[in-house]
């Protein structure tokens, strides 16, 4: 006699066909073959999908993502071929003119396809590995600008460890009697075309170049340099010892009771290589970032005059040949990047409350970097901020976390928690707590 077996449970979504005939599966009697327009729910019941609205035809291929700036004012950029379209509230933003908001896409088509990003306020940050990083910021209920974005104060590379690779800078332009462009002259031929857009850092620890600053002490004179806990100072005016107030400024004039000391430098500065003649070459001309400190720079353009000849110098962590990060997340007030071409398995966060900077140090609130031991060097594919850090690489999943409240430059223990692996392109989502994201080959989602 034929029967029918009344199904009462949905709740086992859409089953694999592999499963086809396992009646001993627990889910085989609440899934299905194949589940079209519906959504399971985890009470047995499944529901019509919901529905869409048609806005507009973009007329080209393009790639979504939203930016959420409050629950009453949300936004959807479509990343097309060399412009980004602004949606919102069912149609596309309008400027105060009545014109739909276009801004420029500073990443191809297939960079766009890739991007990670990370929101904080009115402010959202794409990156991708070989296009850079772009700052999107929200002016206005209806007004965004579009740059690119560069770290301030690095992050950088380990220190040059070859004492015969030594560099030398000489200024090229020189503005308000600082060097705004120089030529920087390495003893071998370091520098290739594709550095174009590296950062290169040049300085040296205070106290091995400067006297101390000490209370009532020495005999200083206009325009002497000292130093202090490695802060390089210069008296503007006064002589005689010093006072008796320590200079703790990191920038203008300040008085130590007898004398008028202006911050120079924490003994380095950095630039940016705009161009390198031939591939090799010794000689790369920069744009300078930061000023260097006393003595680094020569005095003239003509001749040329080159500083002290140094091989305390390191590269950029980002820009040119080594790449920028291929993940970005806020995480406990700080801005964290993952994954470089040079340095796949890093980490890298920025001062905290300051989210844009990267100076160094070893206090709790200065920016750190670390890199994941782990047996195979899988690069970083996102990194997600829940409870603790989430790092998902292409082999694996770790947690970051600290002993004390927050990471810092010397608390962080970094743990393997999975071996599932990562997609490249598919970014994670928090969900209820939990981190979801797409497994190696985008068939499967994990937590």
């Amino acid at each position: 006699m034929k029967s029918t077996l009344m199904k009462l449970n949905f709740n086992g979504g859409e089953l694999s066909s592999l499963l086809d005939g396992r009646i001993d599966y627990p889910k085989y009697t609440s899934g299905c073959k194949q589940m079209t327009n519906f959504v399971p729910t985890v009470y047995g019941p499944m529901t019509k999908r919901p529905g869409t609205r048609f806005v507009e035809n973009l007329g080209a291929e393009a790639v979504l993502y939203p930016f959420e700036f409050s629950e009453s004012q949300a936004y959807i950029f479509a990343f097309k071929d060399q412009s980004i379209e602004v949606f919102t509230n069912d149609g596309r933003l309008l400027d105060g003119g009545g014109q739909p908001v276009s801004l420029n896409n500073p990443y191809t088509l297939a960079q766009s396809k890739e991007l990670k990003f990370a929101q904080t306020g009115d402010l959202v940050y794409f990156t991708h590995n070989t296009g850079g990083i772009v700052k999107v910021s929200r002016t206005s209920v209806n007004t965004f600008t579009v740059e690119n974005f560069e770290p301030l104060n690095g992050p950088f590379q380990d220190e040059n460890t070859d004492a015969e690779l030594t560099v030398k800078v000489a200024p090229v332009t020189i503005v308000d009697g600082k060097p705004t462009e120089v030529d920087i002259v390495a003893s071998s031929q370091i520098f290739n075309q594709s550095d174009t857009g590296a950062f290169i850092k040049i300085g040296y620890i205070p106290s091995t170049e400067f006297d101390s600053w000490e209370p009532a002490q020495g005999t200083w004179a206009a325009n002497n340099y000292l130093q202090y806990e490695d802060r390089i100072y210069q008296v503007t005016s006064g002589s005689g010892a010093a006072g008796k107030r320590a200079p703790l400024h990191e920038k203008g004039t300040k008085s130590d009771g007898n004398l008028e000391l202006t911050f120079i430098s924490n003994g380095y500065g950095y630039a940016k290589i705009t161009s390198v003649a031939v591939d090799p070459s010794a000689t790369a001309t920069c744009q300078v970032i930061k000023d260097f400190p006393p003595n680094i720079v020569g005095g003239t353009i003509s001749p040329p005059a080159y500083g002290t000849e140094t091989d305390e110098w390191s590269w950029g962590a980002f820009g040119g040949r080594f790449g920028w990060a291929s993940a970005i997340v806020f995480h406990q007030q700080r801005m964290v990047l993952g994954g470089s071409l040079e340095q796949p398995q890093t980490i890298w966060g920025s001062t905290q409350g300051n989210i844009e900077d990267f100076e160094e140090g070893t206090e709790d609130d200065q920016s750190y970097e670390f890199t994941i031991a782990a047996n195979k060097k899988n690069p970083i594919a996102w990194l997600a901020s829940n409870v603790i850090l989430n790092i998902g690489t292409l082999g694996g999943e770790f947690f970051a976390s600290s002993s004390g409240p927050s990471i810092t430059p010397s608390d962080i223990n970094i743990q393997q928690i999975g071996t599932y692996g990562s997609s490249e392109t598919a970014a994670p989502l928090i969900a209820n707590g939990f981190t979801v994201f797409t497994q190696a080959g985008g068939g499967k989602l994990r937590e």
